[in-house]
């Protein structure tokens, strides 16, 4: 089986989806929050334990969603072992798996160079999933991502109700299933520099991407709407 006694995943143990790694000079941040994913894990175990004959299939769910082959025998390992709390500290454990899922990051700037026009990360999800907003005191993202964001704040929702406790979670493992083969939100795709909105959301993927180089190119994280704006102009031109 594919744990040990104190839950480290054993080698060759992975899910069959690998986990995240981000690209340099970036970091990945989660949209439904780590202590939100903690603490929905540890009640799925808790439910569990409790009522084995009618809570156990709902734990297995999600154990699928995150990726896992067989997960029916490994979740009964995980119950028999105690294997709940998720304040593992090392590489190579339950948490990791659980926790660094792609369907639920984004790329960003680390903390110390995060634009002033953008909130903290825990809040980022709330703001994507706001499809009507046009202002930038937070970046935004083209549409299909935002569609993916409403499906997540859906599921945190749900997710927060179950951890009341709360009624069964079912609902949030319906919207999780949605969106469970998605990547991680490249960098690219989200409007970090606060380009004027119809051109950044009129620009193709690759488009896109050379915008977003040009302005890592300049400054970095650092650079600003005003010279974002200016390497916009210049790469349109040749487009």
């Amino acid at each position: 089986m594919p744990f040990e006694p104190d839950g480290r995943l054993r080698p060759g143990s992975r899910p069959q989806r690998p986990l995240a790694m981000p690209p340099p000079r970036h970091v990945l941040n989660h949209m439904i929050s780590r202590e939100a994913l903690v603490s929905f894990w540890n009640e799925l175990v808790s439910s569990a334990q409790h009522d084995p004959i009618t809570q156990l299939q709902p734990m297995v769910r999600y154990m699928e969603i995150v990726g896992f082959e067989n997960a029916g025998p490994i979740a009964t390992e995980i119950l028999a072992n105690g294997v709940q709390n998720l304040s593992l500290d090392d590489q190579n454990t339950l948490e990791q798996v659980l926790i660094w899922q792609c369907y639920n990051l984004f790329e960003g700037p680390p903390s110390d160079f995060r634009p002033g026009h953008s909130p903290p990360p825990e809040r980022v999800m709330q703001h994507f999933a706001a499809l009507g907003a046009t202002t930038y005191d937070y970046p935004i993202t083209i549409q299909p991502h935002c569609a993916r964001a409403q499906i997540l704040w859906g599921a945190f929702g749900h997710m927060e109700d179950f951890n009341a406790p709360g009624p069964a979670p079912n609902d949030c493992l319906d919207l999780l299933e949605q969106v469970a083969d998605y990547e991680w939100i490249p960098a690219e795709d989200v409007n970090w520099f606060a380009l004027n909105q119809p051109h950044f959301w009129g620009m193709t993927p690759i488009q896109r991407q050379q915008f977003f180089q040009a302005c890592m190119h300049l400054r970095g994280w650092r650079t600003t709407a005003a010279e974002a704006e200016g390497e916009y102009e210049r790469l349109q031109a040749g487009w």
